[in-house]
């Protein structure tokens, strides 16, 4: 009984990402939808489910903190003026660092160590 539990939990622990692709794998200018609400500390919520599109993805030069900026354009926004500060978002066992611009775009700082890691994408 002990093992069908355990290989139930695994199967639905992989499942959960399972449409997730990692963050190597996106490209530029493709469109994305959010496989988990992305949430500020501010309270702004993007819902799982939201189209983004990923328009910069730039290395970071940080000593010692090796960082990737990715930069995705929420394709039905409704507000271009909301902000929000940089909050911490996780994703299965990544962290990462959001913010939210001017103009409708989400500001995603993700450590190298992470990048072929699932996204919150697909």
């Amino acid at each position: 009984m002990k093992i069908i539990v355990l290989i139930l939990s695994i199967f639905f622990s992989l499942n959960a990402f399972a449409d997730s692709i990692q963050w190597s794998d996106l490209e530029l200018y493709n469109e994305y939808k959010s496989t988990q609400d992305i949430v500020f500390d501010n309270g702004v919520v993007f819902p799982a489910g939201e189209v983004f599109e990923l328009r910069v993805m730039d290395p970071l030069t940080i000593p010692g903190y090796p960082m990737l900026y990715l930069q995705f354009h929420q394709k039905n926004c409704a507000n271009v003026d909301q902000t929000a500060e940089l909050s911490l978002l996780k994703i299965g066992e990544t962290v990462v660092g959001i913010d939210m611009e001017e103009g409708c775009n989400l500001g995603m700082y993700l450590e190298v160590k992470d990048y072929y890691t699932n996204s919150s994408f697909e």
